[in-house]
């Protein structure tokens, strides 16, 4: 019992809604015998979202390379700690995986700041009204999923990383290694 109890607090570390049932999530294109699913094993389930700028960013069309999101908030202590560990992955890995951040629900006049003083890089986009972040059962931020160039989820991780090497090991299930 305290493991699940212990688990729970950490999941509510930035607090964030209940799960929701997957509402706002876009159709997610089925590869055969997979199931579709925020799960290990399961096939991650598309969105359809707008950096702060305004481009669109779907997440099917990231398929063939692996894909390391990231649910983060602005307000968020332990996100801010984590994100230049995830700004490291990304200059390190370059191309060989897709950095996507994800913000609940604020907008570009706080992101961007945030991101400048940060020296930021890797792309973000806004989950507006948390439906994405409701769809993928989220308890709260930060959260990171790893998904491989296939479009499934090898690694789901609740709450910061520890360190580099703590998220080197999550992204080594999709093959990126230093």
């Amino acid at each position: 019992m305290a493991p699940l109890l212990a688990a729970s607090l950490l999941l509510a570390a930035c607090g964030g809604d209940s799960a929701g049932s997957g509402f706002g999530l876009k159709e997610t294109p089925k590869t055969a015998s997979v199931s579709v699913g925020p799960r290990l094993n399961s096939l991650a389930p598309n969105f359809n979202l707008q950096t702060p700028d305004g481009a669109e960013v779907e997440l099917a069309s990231l398929r063939g390379k692996p894909v390391f999101l990231n649910f983060w908030a602005t307000w968020c202590g332990p996100c801010k700690t984590e994100m230049p560990e995830i700004q490291r992955l990304h200059e390190r890995a370059g191309d060989r995986i897709q950095v996507l951040a994800i913000n609940l629900d604020e907008t570009a006049k706080e992101i961007e700041p945030f991101f400048k003083e940060l020296k930021l890089t890797f792309p973000t986009v806004i989950d507006k009204g948390k439906k994405v972040a409701n769809g993928y059962r989220l308890l709260g931020v930060p959260a990171s999923i790893v998904i491989d160039k296939d479009g499934i989820v090898q690694d789901i991780r609740f709450g910061p990383y520890a360190d580099d090497a703590d998220l080197a090991k999550s992204v080594a299930k999709v093959g990126i290694t230093s």
